[in-house]
């Protein structure tokens, strides 16, 4: 049960903001002028390095959890 909380809390904190900025059309003014002069190729670069780091820690996440419940049995 611990884990499912920290992972609502993490969901909570990271994609469901992310998802009502999308939703509502709101991004920081900061980011956009940081975007707006950035190429094609160096946004997609740091979109896909951001997705392999959400994803290797989402993998040791996993693993932790896996770990851990193994070890309780």
């Amino acid at each position: 049960m611990t884990w499912q909380r920290i992972g609502l809390v993490l969901f909570s904190l990271t994609l469901l903001p992310a998802g009502q900025a999308m939703v509502t059309g709101y991004i920081q003014t900061g980011l956009r002028t940081m975007l707006a002069g950035a190429s094609p190729a160096i946004t997609v670069t740091a979109t896909a390095t951001a997705g392999a780091a959400r994803a290797a820690t989402g993998c040791v996440v996993a693993a932790l959890v896996a770990h851990r419940t193994a070890a309780a049995s």
